[in-house]
């Protein structure tokens, strides 16, 4: 899309991607469900992209013709934008400690993991969508130690992570 159109869809929210910048959340629209008629050959899918603060900054979409539409299109599409998503995370926080936790074990090592970043006085500099999810009510204006989100005490968790550091 050039600008004038991206802007336009935008405004009037008339494809997946419009509505994934308007709503925040992943959106599919295919052929006959746009309001455009002209495009009721195209399937779009979209998944918005955000930044550690929780700003949207970007989107993942794949649009193609309705025909050749994958219905486990979204989960991939959805599935990228977490990639790119995590990726940031780290990138962003990089001197800080950023703590994964899932529910489940086996999911530590995937895009699914939760992620949250403290600095080295325990205060939350960042946190992943996932961290959101799993950690329902998560403020990170009303809760900024890692006392106020987790058991025990920061430093001491920091102590047992590292290794032992020789002088």
């Amino acid at each position: 899309l050039y600008s004038s159109a991206a802007s336009d869809v935008y405004k009037r929210q008339t494809n997946a991607l419009g509505l994934a910048l308007h709503s925040g959340v992943p959106c599919n629209v295919t052929g006959p469900e746009h309001f455009f008629s002209n495009e009721g050959r195209v399937s779009c899918l979209s998944a918005p992209i955000f930044d550690s603060g929780g700003e949207l900054i970007g989107l993942i979409d794949a649009s193609s013709e309705v025909t050749v539409r994958q219905y486990h299109t979204l989960a991939l599409v959805n599935l990228a934008a977490q990639n790119v998503e995590n990726r940031l995370f780290v990138d962003d926080h990089r001197g800080h400690h950023i703590i994964q936790f899932h529910p489940r074990q086996e999911y530590l090592q995937t895009q699914n993991v939760a992620m949250i970043a403290f600095n080295q006085d325990g205060e939350i500099t960042g946190a992943n969508r996932r961290t959101s999810e799993l950690l329902t009510g998560l403020k990170l204006t009303s809760t900024p130690k890692f006392e106020d989100v987790f058991m025990g005490q920061f430093l001491s968790l920091i102590h047992i992570s590292e290794p032992t550091r020789r002088y």
